[in-house]
C-alpha cells in the first residue's frame, strides 16, 4: 500500500523539479564564478535527479546538470592538450614524442566524456522545448538558450575527440534556428552568435549575402557591453574551428580588453566559462611561440609587454627567471 501510495507522488514531483530548475537552481548556479564548483554542481544533479522519477528523469534539471558536468570533461580535456603542447616545446627526443602522444589520447577521452555529456544536454533541450522559445518565460528562455549553446558544444568536442559518437554537424544549424526567436539584445548578442556560427560552420548554409564573420563581430559587441561575453568566446572558437588565425587572433585580443568588473553577477559563470575558453585558445597560441601559457587575456606573443602580477617587469633577468640579474653598480669592481 506504502509503494502504491508513492508512485504517484514520485512521479508528481517532475512539474516541482522543473520550476525549482528555471527559479532556483539555474540563477544560482549561474551565480557561481567558478567553473569546478559548478560542473561538480552538474554531477550531482545527475546523480540524484537520474533515479528521482521512475520511467525517466525530468528533462529541465537533467538538462542544466549535463550541461555543467560537460565542462567537467571539457576543463580536463582542455589541461592534457596544453601539456601536450608544452611536452612538444620543452622535450626532445623518444620523451616528447611519447608525452605528446600521451596527452593527445587523454585530451580526447575527455572530450569524449564531454561531448557525451552535452549531446545528452541538448536532447534534453530539445525534449523540454523542441526548437521554439514561443511562450517561455525569462528564465525558461535561459534555460533553453544554455541547451542550444550545449548542442554547439557537443559538436565540437566530438569533433576534438575524433567524432566516437558522430553527433552530426547539423546541430550547430538546428541551435542557431532554433536561438532566432530569442531577443538578441536581451540575451548578451547570443542568439545571433549562434546562428553565425552555424553559417561559418556550414559553408553556404546562411541567406544569400549573409556574412558570418561581420555578424559574429556585431553579437560580439552586445555581448561585451553586457558583461555577459558568451558571444565572444562564440566567435573566439568558431575561428578557430575554421582555422581562422588573424581572425581568432583579433577575436582573442577583444576578449581581453571587455572589461571584467562589468560582468553581469547574475550570470558570472557563463561569462566565467567565456573567458576561460578565450584563454584555453589563446593558451595554445603562447605555447606554441613561447612554449608557457597566457600571462594576460588579449595579449599574444610578440605584440605585447606582459605586466608581472606581483608588480614588476615580467622578466626582470632576461628569458631565464632564476638567471643571475645583472651587476649592480655596488658590485661592478673599480678600476
Amino acid at each position: 500500500m506504502r509503494t502504491m501510495l508513492l508512485i504517484p507522488l514520485i512521479a508528481g514531483c517532475t512539474p516541482v523539479m522543473n520550476k525549482v530548475t528555471t527559479k532556483r537552481a539555474l540563477p544560482a548556479m549561474m551565480a557561481i564564478p567558478d567553473l569546478d564548483l559548478a560542473c561538480r554542481f552538474g554531477n550531482s544533479v545527475v546523480g540524484g535527479v537520474s533515479s528521482a522519477k521512475p520511467g525517466g528523469p525530468p528533462d529541465q534539471p537533467m538538462l542544466l546538470g549535463y550541461l555543467a558536468a560537460g565542462i567537467c570533461a571539457e576543463l580536463e580535456a582542455r589541461e592534457h592538450k596544453l601539456a601536450g603542447l608544452a611536452a612538444q616545446k620543452a622535450l626532445t627526443g623518444p620523451q616528447r614524442a611519447a608525452a605528446a602522444a600521451d596527452h593527445r589520447i587523454q585530451s580526447q577521452r575527455h572530450y569524449a566524456t564531454a561531448a557525451r555529456r552535452y549531446f545528452a544536454a541538448w536532447q534534453h533541450t530539445v525534449d523540454t522545448f523542441g526548437l521554439e522559445c514561443k511562450g517561455l518565460k525569462p528564465r525558461e528562455e535561459a534555460l533553453y538558450l544554455v541547451g542550444l549553446i550545449a548542442g554547439d558544444l557537443a559538436v565540437i568536442a566530438d569533433g576534438a575527440a575524433g567524432q566516437p559518437y558522430a553527433i552530426p554537424q547539423s546541430i550547430i544549424l538546428e541551435a542557431g534556428r532554433g536561438a532566432s526567436c530569442l531577443d538578441n539584445d536581451a540575451w548578451w548578442g547570443v542568439p545571433d552568435a549562434l546562428q553565425a556560427a552555424g553559417w561559418a560552420t556550414v559553408p553556404g548554409s546562411g541567406p544569400e549575402g549573409a556574412d558570418p564573420a561581420a555578424m559574429l563581430e556585431a553579437s560580439a559587441a552586445v555581448g561585451d557591453a553586457a558583461g555577459v561575453t558568451v558571444a565572444r568566446a562564440l566567435q573566439v572558437f568558431t575561428h578557430a574551428n575554421a582555422g581562422n588565425d588573424d581572425a581568432l587572433e583579433a577575436a582573442i585580443v577583444a576578449h581581453g580588453q571587455a572589461p571584467a568588473g562589468d560582468r553581469d553577477p547574475m550570470w558570472v559563470l557563463l561569462d566565467e566559462y567565456a573567458r576561460a575558453l578565450s584563454l584555453f585558445e589563446s593558451d595554445q597560441i603562447w605555447l606554441r611561440a613561447e612554449g608557457k601559457r597566457t600571462e594576460t587575456l588579449g595579449t599574444l606573443p610578440g605584440t605585447s609587454a606582459v605586466s608581472d602580477p606581483f608588480g614588476g617587469p615580467s622578466d626582470p633577468f632576461g628569458t631565464d627567471p632564476f638567471g643571475t640579474p645583472p651587476p649592480t653598480d655596488d658590485d661592478e669592481e673599480t678600476p
